[in-house]
């Protein structure tokens, strides 16, 4: 009983910080809009619109790196693939040498 409550007084202060920051942002944007009008706003639009060319190019360039690490997993898995195709014939050939000598060793003697 004592931990549903904690959860409950948990999810009560989350949705009262939600509230809080809610309200703040109103009351900052209605300021916003009495004392500067929209020169507060296109100035917060420019700057948000520089912050996105920043953002932009980060993410061109995480998306590069993120190519490199994509086409060098596809080295990795094309080379231990010819690997593994190497150890497979070799096994199958080993297996088929085994089968021979098996069966010349298996052969029955003419009696004498």
């Amino acid at each position: 009983m004592i931990v549903f409550l904690g959860f409950i007084f948990k999810l009560f202060g989350t949705i009262n910080k939600l509230l809080c920051m809610t309200v703040t942002i109103l009351l900052l944007y209605i300021g916003m809009s009495l004392f500067y009008g929209g020169n507060g706003l296109v100035w917060l639009g420019n700057t948000a619109e520089q912050t996105g060319l920043v953002t932009k190019n980060v993410c061109l360039k995480a998306a590069e790196f993120a190519d490199k690490i994509h086409s060098f997993k596809d080295g990795l898995l094309s080379f231990f693939g010819k690997a593994k195709q190497l150890v497979d014939t070799t096994s199958n050939l080993t297996q088929g040498v085994n089968k021979d000598s098996a069966a010349t060793n298996n052969k029955e003697t003419p009696p004498k």
